[in-house]
C-alpha cells in the first residue's frame, strides 16, 4: 500500500489553490461559459424535452459582481440572431434551470444558443461562444420496427450522390448494442442503461455524418442481452429499433433506414453472453466484411419483429464509456498454465486479452477482487463467476478479445489455457462507468484521510452503471439504501444532476410496476432483488435524492414530476406507522452491516433508523409543499411531523440509562441530528456517545451504513472534530482505514472482512457516506441553509489547533462555479521569490523570532514540507537570520551577489519558512464564484488579540469589524466563530493572534474544579480534559502530559467542560462521575483526578 506523501499532499494543495485563478483578456463581466441544457455539456444530442432547461457560469474580474439580467438567443442555423427564441432582456440572478419559452421545437434538428448577462453596474458581458442542442424524436413519430432473431444484424442502403450536412442515428438496442457503419464502431459508449424495461427503454443519438458516404453503405449491430434479456429480468429477447437520417445542404430530410424486416440477421461469435456469469466469444464466427457494404449476406435469414412494451425515450444521461485503462503490476504463473494478473487496483469493467495461438484454443480468465493465500483468484460469488472465455480464430497474428457485453468487479485476472507464457503487455483492464464529470477534489494532512478518500472516490465510480448500484459483482443492482446514504458523497465528487433525473425516473417506473399502495421496492429498477416492501431507510431514496436534487441543483422540474409519486410513497409510510405515537418503527435492514452484528449477519434492525427516516421525509414533504404552494399538504404533514416529534422520546426513549434503544452508536446520533433530544437530557445523551466511542470502543466506530454517514458529522457538530478525525484515522479493526491497511482500493462491504478471508463484496459503496464529511466540516464547504444550488455559500472548515490536522482543502465546481476553501493552520509563515526578485517576510503582529527553512538555489516541495536539494547554498539560513529576525518585516533579495551561486547556468529561486510573528496562523484561500455570495467563519482559535486580514487589508481586529476590503461587506463575533460576510471572488485569508498561555486547574474526585480567568476576560478553550484514574501532573501547566501509559479518561470530559466554561470568566465543575455519565463506573475503574488546560481570551 502506498500513501501519498507529504510533498504529494502539499502538491494538491496547491493545486487547488491554482484552481482559484481565473486568466481572463480584459476587465470586468466575462463571456458567459460552461453552457448546459439538462444538466449536459454542447452538443447535447437527442433531446426530447419540449421546454429544455438552460445554465451557464457567469465570471467577473471584479469581486463582489453578481448576474442582474440576462438574454437567451435560440437560433437554428449557426451564428443566428434568435429566430426561433429570444428570451429579450430577463432581469433575473438566475443563471440555471431556465425554461425555454420560444416556438415549438422539431424533432430531428439542430439549434444553436447564446448568453448574454449583465453585471452589478448594468455592464453586458460580451456574447458567449454558441452551444449547441439536437432534438430528437419529439412526438411518436418513429416508423420503425422492433426487430431481433439473431445476435447480428445488418443493412445495406443507398445515399444518392450529392452534398449531405447532416446525419443522426437514433438506436436502442436491448440489452447491449455496440453499432458500426462502413466497418467503423460508433460513438465510445459502452453497455447500456438499466431501466423498468416495461415502462421505460432508452435510445441513443449519434452523429454519424463522418461516417457515411454517396453511394452504397451498411450499417450493422452486434447485441448482447445485457440485463433486459437476462434471466432474473427478462423483459424479452435481444431487439434492436434504430432510424438514420440524412439531411442534405438545402435542409432536405431523408430516412434512409428504418429497421424492419429487410434486416439480415445471423448470430456471430458472441455464442453466450451474461452479466454475471461472463462472455464465451468464439473467434472462428466473425464473418469478416459484414459490416461493411457489398457484403455476401446469402446465409444469412430475415430479421423478425419483436415486441417491446417500454415507451423510448431518449438517453441524454452520461453514457458508460472506458474512462481509464490499467496495465498489469505484475503477472505472476501461481500452477503450471495458471497466470494470475494484477492491475493494481480494483475496477468495474473488463479485461482485454491479446494471444497467438492454434484455431480452437480456448483461453479463460477469471476475475476476482481478491487472492487466497496459495496466490490465485477467490470468487465468492456462486451466481456471478465471472468468467470470460476466448476462442482462437488461430488466423497465425495476434488476435485480441474483450468481453464487450458484460462488465466485472476485479483487481485481478487468473489465465488458463493461454498458447504460451503471457507477458504484461498482452493484458489489459478497462475500467467503465457513467462519464459524469469531475467537480470535486479533497486533500488534507492525513495520509490515511486521503487514502480513504480515494477508496470511497473509486468505490463511488465503480457503482455509477447508469443506476448508483450496490457492487460490481454479485448483483449490479440499486440497492437504494446504498444509493441514498453514499447520494451527498457523489455529489460532492460529481455533476449527478442529469443522473438522478434519469434514476428518479427509474424509482417511479418501478413504483408503477410494484402496484402495491404507493410502496418502492428496495431495488430500482426492481426486478425481484431485494423486497417489493422497501425497508423505510432504503425506500427513503426516493424521497431524499428528489430533495438533495433541488438542495444541490435548485431542479424544481423533478420536485413537481415526482411530487405525486414520493407523496403516494409518504402515505404508505404513515399508514404503516404506529398507530398510538404516530412513529413508524417497523425495520428490515436498520442499520446494515453494524459492527455489533458480525459478518454475513449484516441485518441490524432497530426501530430508531425507521423512525429517523420517517421525520426527515415528513419535513421534506413539509419543505417541498410549501414550495410548490399546496397549502393542505403543509397543513397534513406538518400536523403529523409535530406529532412524531411529541411522541418521539415516550416511544424511543430511555431516561433511566440516556440511551435510545440499546445505546449504541448509530441510536444517539440519529436524535441527536434531529435535535429531539430532550434540552434537559441532552447533555447525558451526548455523554453517553461520547463516552461508547472514546472509553468502550477506544476511538472505535461501531456503526453499519446509517452510522456511517452520520457518525462523524454529528461529532463536528459536537464541537468534537478532534474525535471525528481521530475515529476516521484508525487504521485497525474497525474503520475505514483497516480495509486499506489490508491492501484494500475500494470500499469493502463488511468490517470485519481480512486480507485473505471475505464475508462479501470488495467493493462496496455502502460505507462511503462518510465522504461528504470531508467536503461539508473538514474543507467546510456547505450550502447555507434554506438556500439551494450553492447561491449562498457558508465556509466553516473544522480548523484543528491540536496537530491532527494542519491542512485541509476541497473545491466543488458547481453549477454557478467553483467554491473552494484551503485551510493550513500552522506556526509557520513562508515567502518565496524567483532568482533576481524580493522575498518579503511580513508580520501583521509581533516580530520573526525564527528561520525554520531557507534556501536559496532549487528547494523541494511547499510551504510546510520544504526539504533541500544538491542545489542549496549554504549560507541562506544565516545570512537571512541576519536580515530578518527581531523584524516585524524584511525583505531578501535572491541574488548570488547575496547568497553566492551554489548551481551555475540554473534557474534558481529563495524559499523561507518563518515564525513568530506573535504566535500560531491560519491562512485560508476561499473562492466564491461569482453571481454567488458566503459567509466565511472562522472558528475560535486559541490566540489573543486575533486579527483577520485579507492579502495586506485588515478585516478584524481589536474585537470588531474594519471596512474598507473590496468584496467584504461585513464581520460579526458569534458563537461559531468569527463570521465574515463576503461576495464572489478569490480571498487570501490570514489570522494571527498572541497565543494565549494556558492555565491548569486540578480538582480531586468528589471535589469541585475551579477555573477562573483575570477581571473582564473569559475562557475562550478547553484545551485538554481529564477525569478518571491518576495521570502526572507537571508544575508547568503547559508541559503537563495528555495522557499517560495506564490512565483511564472519561470521554465526555472535554465536552462536559466546555459546556459548562466556554464563554464565562470562571466556572465551577463538580468532579462527580455520575454528571459524566458514568453512574456505575462502566467507563473506567476508578476516579481520582480532574485537570483540565484552558486558555482565556487575553
Amino acid at each position: 500500500l502506498v500513501m501519498p506523501t507529504q510533498q504529494t499532499r502539499m502538491a494538491r494543495w496547491a493545486l487547488v489553490l491554482m484552481s482559484l485563478v481565473v486568466a481572463v483578456a480584459y476587465g470586468g463581466p466575462q463571456p458567459a461559459n460552461n453552457l448546459l441544457v439538462e444538466y449536459m455539456p454542447s452538443p447535447v444530442r437527442g433531446l426530447d424535452s419540449a421546454k429544455p432547461r438552460f445554465g451557464w457560469q457567469v465570471s467577473h474580474t471584479d469581486r463582489g459582481q453578481s448576474q442582474t439580467a440576462y438574454q437567451i438567443l435560440v437560433s437554428s442555423k449557426q451564428g443566428g440572431n434568435g429566430d426561433v427564441w429570444n428570451s429579450g432582456v430577463v432581469k433575473s440572478s438566475q443563471s440555471s434551470q431556465v425554461e425555454y419559452a420560444g416556438a415549438a421545437l422539431v424533432s430531428d434538428k439542430s439549434y444553436y444558443w447564446t448568453v448574454t448577462w449583465w453585471d452589478g453596474s448594468s455592464v453586458a458581458a460580451p456574447v458567449s461562444v454558441a452551444a449547441q442542442f439536437d432534438t430528437g424524436i419529439l412526438n411518436p413519430q418513429w416508423s420503425a420496427t422492433w426487430i431481433g432473431g439473431a445476435n447480428q444484424l445488418r443493412k445495406e442502403f443507398n445515399i444518392p450522390a450529392g452534398q449531405f450536412s447532416r446525419a443522426r442515428l437514433y438506436i436502442c438496442g436491448l440489452g447491449y448494442y455496440v453499432v458500426s457503419i462502413n466497418g467503423q464502431v460508433v460513438g465510445d459508449k459502452v453497455l447500456g442503461p438499466f431501466t423498468q424495461f416495461e415502462h421505460t427503454v432508452l435510445y441513443d443519438t449519434h452523429d454519424v455524418t463522418d461516417y457515411l458516404v454517396s453511394g452504397p453503405n451498411a450499417i450493422a449491430v452486434s447485441l448482447g442481452r445485457g440485463f433486459y434479456a437476462h434471466g432474473s429480468v427478462n423483459a424479452g429477447p435481444v431487439s434492436l429499433v434504430a432510424m438514420l437520417s440524412v439531411q442534405t445542404a438545402d435542409g432536405q430530410t431523408s430516412w434512409p433506414v428504418a429497421t424492419d424486416t429487410t434486416w439480415s440477421a445471423i448470430n456471430g461469435p458472441f455464442v453466450a453472453d451474461d452479466v454475471y456469469i461472463g462472455v464465451t466469444y468464439d473467434a472462428r464466427l466473425i464473418t469478416h466484411g459484414w459490416d461493411k457494404p457489398n457484403f455476401n449476406s446469402s446465409g444469412w435469414k430475415q430479421a423478425s419483429t419483436v415486441t417491446v412494451k417500454g415507451t423510448l425515450k431518449s438517453n441524454i444521461a452520461h453514457p458508460q464509456k472506458i474512462k481509464a485503462t490499467y496495465v498489469p503490476s505484475s503477472v505472476t504463473e501461481v500452477q503450471p498454465g495458471t497466470y494470475v494478473v494484477d492491475f493494481g487496483q480494483n475496477i468495474a469493467g473488463y479485461a482485454r486479452i491479446s494471444a497467438v495461438g492454434p484455431a480452437g484454443t480456448a483461453i479463460t480468465f477469471r476475475h476476482g477482487e481478491m487472492l487466497g493465500q496459495d496466490g490465485t483468484v477467490q470468487n465468492l460469488y456462486s451466481n456471478a463467476p465471472m468468467i470470460d472465455t476466448f476462442i482462437l480464430a488461430g488466423t497465425g497474428n495476434v488476435e485480441r478479445f474483450a468481453p464487450t457485453f458484460a462488465y466485472h468487479g476485479f483487481q485481478y485476472i487468473q489465465v488458463t489455457g493461454y498458447p504460451g507464457t503471457p507477458a504484461e503487455e498482452d493484458f489489459e483492464a478497462y475500467f467503465i462507468h457513467s462519464d459524469l464529470p469531475v467537480i470535486g477534489g479533497f486533500s488534507s494532512s492525513s495520509p490515511v484521510l486521503n487514502y480513504i478518500e480515494h477508496m470511497t472516490r473509486f468505490s463511488s465510480l465503480a457503482n455509477l452503471q447508469s443506476i448508483p448500484t450496490d457492487c460490481p459483482t454479485r448483483e449490479k443492482r440499486g440497492w437504494m439504501g446504498d444509493a441514498q446514504v453514499s447520494a451527498e458523497t457523489v455529489m460532492s465528487y460529481w455533476d449527478m444532476g442529469a443522473f438522478y433525473t434519469k434514476f428518479m425516473n427509474d424509482i417511479r417506473d418501478s413504483q408503477v410496476s410494484i402496484n402495491k399502495g404507493g410502496t418502492v421496492g428496495d431495488t430500482a429498477p426492481f426486478y425481484s432483488w431485494g423486497s417489493n416492501v422497501a425497508d423505510p431507510a432504503w425506500g427513503a431514496a426516493y424521497t431524499l435524492l428528489w430533495f438533495w436534487n433541488y438542495q444541490y441543483y435548485s431542479d424544481t422540474r423533478m420536485l413537481s414530476t415526482y411530487y405525486d409519486g414520493v407523496k403516494e410513497y409518504v402515505e404508505n409510510l404513515i399508514s404503516t406507522s404506529d398507530p398510538s405515537s404516530g412513529i413508524l418503527v417497523w425495520s428490515r435492514y436498520g442499520d446494515w452491516c453494524a459492527v455489533a452484528d458480525g459478518p454475513y449477519d449484516c441485518a441490524y434492525p432497530g426501530p430508531v433508523v425507521s423512525a429517523f427516516y420517517f421525520y426527515e421525509q415528513l419535513r421534506v414533504m413539509v419543505k417541498v409543499s410549501t414550495l410548490l404552494n399546496i397549502p393542505a399538504d403543509t397543513q397534513r404533514y406538518s400536523k403529523i411531523l409535530d406529532n412524531v416529534a411529541a411522541n418521539w422520546n415516550k416511544k424511543l426513549y430511555n431516561p433511566g440509562n440516556h440511551t435510545y434503544n440499546n445505546g449504541y452508536q448509530t441510536y444517539q446520533v440519529l436524535p441527536l441530528w434531529l435535535g429531539l433530544v430532550p434540552q434537559s437530557d441532552y447533555q447525558a445523551v451526548v455523554n453517553y456517545l461520547l463516552n461508547d466511542v472514546v472509553n468502550v470502543h477506544k476511538n472505535h466506530l461501531t456503526v453499519g451504513i446509517v452510522g456511517a454517514k452520520y457518525l462523524l458529522p454529528m461529532l463536528s457538530k459536537l464541537g468534537r472534530t478532534d474525535l471525528a478525525v481521530a475515529v476516521a484515522t484508525r487504521s485497525d479493526y474497525p474503520s475505514w482505514g483497516n480495509f486499506a491497511s489490508q491492501g484494500a482500493t475500494t470500499l469493502w462491504e463488511n468490517w470485519e472482512d481480512t486480507r485473505f478471508q471475505s464475508f462479501g463484496s470488495r467493493n462496496h459503496i455502502m460505507f462511503g457516506g462518510q465522504g461528504a464529511w470531508y467536503y461539508q466540516y473538514l474543507a467546510g464547504i456547505q450550502i447555507t441553509p434554506n438556500t439551494t444550488g450553492y447561491q449562498d455559500i457558508t465556509i466553516a472548515p473544522q480548523v484543528s489547533s491540536d496537530g491532527l490536522l494542519s491542512f485541509a482543502s476541497g473545491s466543488i465546481a458547481t453549477q454557478r462555479g467553483i467554491v473552494a476553501n484551503a485551510w493550513q493552520y500552522s506556526t509557520n509563515l513562508c515567502a518565496t521569490a524567483p532568482e533576481h526578485a524580493n522575498a518579503t517576510l511580513e508580520c501583521q503582529t509581533g516580530v520573526i523570532t525564527n528561520i525554520t527553512f531557507a534556501s536559496f538555489g532549487t528547494p523541494l516541495g511547499t510551504c510546510g514540507s520544504y526539504s533541500l536539494s544538491s542545489c542549496n547554498a549554504q549560507t541562506t539560513r544565516s545570512i537571512v537570520e541576519k536580515l530578518c529576525l527581531g523584524k516585524s518585516k524584511c525583505s531578501v533579495l535572491a541574488d548570488d551577489g547575496v547568497f553566492g551561486d551554489p548551481c551555475p547556468n540554473v534557474l534558481k529561486s529563495l524559499a523561507i519558512q518563518y515564525a513568530g510573528c506573535g504566535g500560531s496562523y491560519l491562512t485560508m484561500q476561499t473562492q466564491i464564484p461569482a453571481n454567488s455570495v458566503g459567509t466565511v467563519v472562522f472558528p475560535p482559535l486559541p490566540l489573543s488579540n486575533l486579527s483577520i486580514f485579507e492579502a495586506s487589508s485588515p478585516v478584524w481586529m481589536n474585537g470588531a469589524y474594519v471596512p474598507g476590503t473590496k468584496g467584504i461587506s461585513g464581520a460579526v463575533s458569534t458563537s461559531a466563530g468569527i463570521e465574515v460576510r463576503v461576495g464572489s471572488g478569490s480571498y487570501s485569508f490570514a489570522v494571527n493572534g498572541l497565543k494565549t498561555p494556558l492555565e491548569c486547574a486540578t480538582a480531586p474526585a468528589g471535589d469541585s474544579l475551579v477555573a477562573t480567568c483575570p477581571p473582564g476576560h473569559v475562557i475562550s478553550e478547553i484545551v485538554y480534559a481529564h477525569f478518571g484514574t491518576k495521570i502526572g501532573v507537571s508544575e508547568v501547566c503547559d508541559d503537563a502530559p495528555m495522557t499517560m501509559e495506564g490512565s483511564c479518561s472519561i470521554g465526555s470530559a472535554k465536552h462536559n467542560v466546555e459546556m459548562a466554561c466556554l464563554g464565562r470568566n470562571s466556572c465551577v465543575v463538580a468532579a462527580d462521575p455520575v454528571l459524566f455519565g458514568d453512574d456505575n463506573l462502566k467507563y473506567c475503574p476508578s476516579y481520582d483526578l480532574m485537570h483540565v488546560k484552558y486558555s482565556c481570551n487575553m
